[in-house]
């Protein structure tokens, strides 16, 4: 989906791709990514493996949020 693709369910207004800025340590941002909700921890790395990305979308007119998953191309 690119910007303005679509407009928003709960107002028709048109929703713009923004990003999700997660500074939780320091001021190194990575982009926001997801796991299946029962994927395994690995022993190897401690954590569960990467399934894809969010995107994100804000509404221009509500400020309403969308996120979308992006599943990782094999």
């Amino acid at each position: 989906m690119t910007d303005n693709a679509f407009k928003c369910t709960d107002c028709e207004g048109n929703m713009t791709q923004i990003r999700l800025v997660n500074k939780a340590h320091g001021q190194f941002q990575t982009p926001l990514e997801y796991a299946l909700f029962d994927a395994k921890i690995s022993l190897w790395t401690g954590g569960r493996p990467i399934a894809g990305r969010v995107n994100a979308y804000m509404c221009d007119s509500c400020g309403v949020l969308k996120l979308y998953g992006v599943p990782k191309v094999e």
